[in-house]
């Protein structure tokens, strides 16, 4: 991440059951500054996990982050090495931040943080039909004015309680050997589009861009497009 305010890197912990997400700022990414950062902003706060699922980052491998997870009984998990899809609900969240903080048009990412995991922290999923708050505290959160358009009507409380236990009863583990069957999401826009944006897959920065264009679509097909790319006929893949 970009320098702001002295912080330049992110520790990020997301619960995979609720979807509730911690994201803390940090000045280095050392083993005692990581341990102290996941102690006092997750553990003491909801309590120790059984289980931890991380990278291979040599902060989570240094002995200090082993014996917390020693002396706190939390059994811990690595991703494979150089496969981010192997912790994808995490990888799909940093897509999801960094692009909020773009939005957010302020070079100070650590002043638009809170708002932004607010935002995140109320917002309706459809799956569930609840906000990730009300998967944590039972209860929606209260917002400042300005992020509502009209005033909310207030839930009956023993209502939403039945509909989260009949929820709660319903939810099944996903299949892991089918999980990576599923077709890739292709905006229905693309099939009447005139102009395209291309993904950049080029190192880049982590707030820039992720995106060129609008260029002219030339052609289409099922699985590609010829688009005008600069002036140049280019064929780009719709995934």
């Amino acid at each position: 991440m970009p320098s702001s305010e002295g912080y330049s890197y992110c520790l990020t912990m997301i619960d995979r059951y609720t979807n509730w997400v911690e994201v803390v700022p940090l000045r280095n990414i050392e083993a005692e500054t990581v341990a102290r950062k996941f102690y006092s902003e997750w553990i003491a706060r909801f309590g120790t996990p059984r289980r931890i699922h991380c990278d291979q980052g040599r902060q989570f491998e240094s002995r200090l982050f082993h014996s917390l997870a020693r002396l706190c009984g939390i059994d811990i998990k690595r991703t494979t090495a150089y496969h981010p899809q192997a912790n994808g609900k995490i990888e799909r969240f940093h897509r999801t931040l960094k692009a909020a903080i773009r939005a957010n048009g302020n070079s100070k990412w650590t002043e638009a943080l809170p708002s932004i995991l607010l935002g995140l922290r109320s917002t309706i999923k459809l799956d569930s039909q609840a906000s990730i708050a009300e998967m944590v505290y039972g209860m929606t959160l209260r917002l400042p004015g300005d992020f509502l358009q009209d005033e909310r009507e207030i839930r009956d409380e023993e209502d939403f309680v039945r509909q989260l236990r009949e929820k709660m009863r319903s939810l099944k583990p996903v299949n892991q050997k089918h999980k990576n069957r599923q077709t890739t999401f292709v905006h229905k826009d693309l099939s009447d589009a005139d102009h395209v944006f291309v993904r950049v897959d080029r190192l880049r920065g982590a707030l820039e861009n992720p995106y060129e264009g609008p260029f002219q679509v030339l052609e289409r097909t099922p699985k590609f497009f010829k688009i005008n790319m600069k002036g140049a006929h280019t064929n780009g893949c719709r995934d």
